[in-house]
């Protein structure tokens, strides 16, 4: 049976198969462990393989039963098991017994350049590491690891524990190398053989029955719940994430006003929301000048909040000497369409 961790053994068939030619296993340092990965510095075989863990072959869950979610995704783990479940697929953390793969967009680390040493997150299906180091016998166990393996050992914040970097014994990295696990690899080939399907979280979350467009009743009731007590409070906030964030943006534009301040550094799935639709970036601002330009531009405006939003926008025109002329305000002709009957 496979585990969930990325550090699985490394296939060279299934590296092959990949077309990873100057694969070579090196050692990542963890506190007192020392993890093998495959590095490469071939960065079309690196694309590929992103490409293969990141792009979507289904966009139904009609086919498959059993999803093997990537490490490291955003969404709560809670939040991904009540979605699938809605399709009656359940969740293994043994990769071999999945017949789809839940991907994600955090599935990638990039180091600093200017760094010495790397602290390489245990979570993560890729890292590039750009001007590093080996490190090979700063620690006991570091030393018989390498003795043991011939393994070059990645210079880590585990490694360096404290010493000085200029008084160790260390080598150059190739420049730009690709770090790829075991995990990373196995899943790949069995992808692109056609063994396993793709699907986003993103998509997973877009196909739940659950998901419903903010009303203005909605709007009030949410309201009423968020300025409740703690009951009420938690109710509201586990419903956010179930809204579209595509229609009725003007009453969205509201929701995301009334609690922009308060919950979103301490509710992962509320984070995950704001997140993947881009909330923060799209109702932050409390002008509605912006929000009526920037939904226009996305196509997610309709005529009912044109015109919410419209009246507002209306009230920040500043017109000087009104004494002496007469204005008449008219709507730009490219808006003048969510007017018409």
């Amino acid at each position: 049976m496979a585990s969930k961790t990325v550090f699985q053994d490394i296939d060279p068939g299934a590296a092959s198969t990949l077309g990873i030619v100057d694969q070579v296993n090196v050692g990542i340092p963890y506190k007192y462990s020392v993890e093998t990965v495959l590095l490469t510095e071939d960065a079309t075989a690196w694309a590929c393989i992103t490409d293969l863990l990141e792009r979507e072959t289904i966009t139904d869950l009609l086919q498959v039963s059993k999803a093997f979610v990537l490490p490291s995704c955003n969404m709560p783990a809670d939040r991904v098991k009540s979605l699938l479940k809605e399709h009656k697929v359940t969740i293994t953390n043994d990769y071999e017994k999945a017949d789809v793969i839940i991907t994600h967009d955090d599935i990638e680390q990039h180091t600093d350049a200017h760094a010495y040493v790397h602290n390489i997150l245990k979570t993560k299906m890729f890292c590039q590491i750009t001007g590093g180091y080996f490190l090979n016998d700063n620690k006991t166990y570091i030393k018989d690891y390498h003795t043991a393996t011939y393994n070059n050992c990645v210079a880590t914040t585990a490694s360096l524990d404290g010493d000085y970097f200029h008084n160790c014994n260390y080598s150059s990295m190739p420049h730009i190398s690709y770090l790829i696990p075991g995990l990373t690899i196995n899943l790949a080939a069995r992808i692109k053989n056609k063994e396993v399907q793709v699907m986003n979280a993103k998509t997973v979350d877009r196909l739940s029955a659950t998901k419903q467009d903010i009303t203005d009743s909605l709007l009030s009731d949410l309201k009423a719940m968020l300025d409740g007590g703690n009951e009420e409070r938690d109710i509201g906030l586990s419903l956010i994430p179930t809204i579209n964030t595509e229609t009725n943006v003007h009453l969205v534009w509201q929701l995301y006003q009334s609690i922009v301040n308060g919950y979103f550094n301490k509710d992962k799935a509320l984070k995950y929301w704001e997140d993947t639709n881009n909330v923060r970036d799209r109702f932050y601002t409390s002008n509605a000048t912006e929000v009526l330009e920037r939904e226009h531009a996305r196509g997610t405006l309709n005529k009912t909040s044109f015109k919410y939003i419209e009246l507002l926008c209306r009230k920040d025109i500043s017109i000087r000497d009104k004494s002496i002329f007469v204005f008449k305000v008219r709507v730009a002709p490219e808006y003048r369409h969510y007017l018409t009957n």
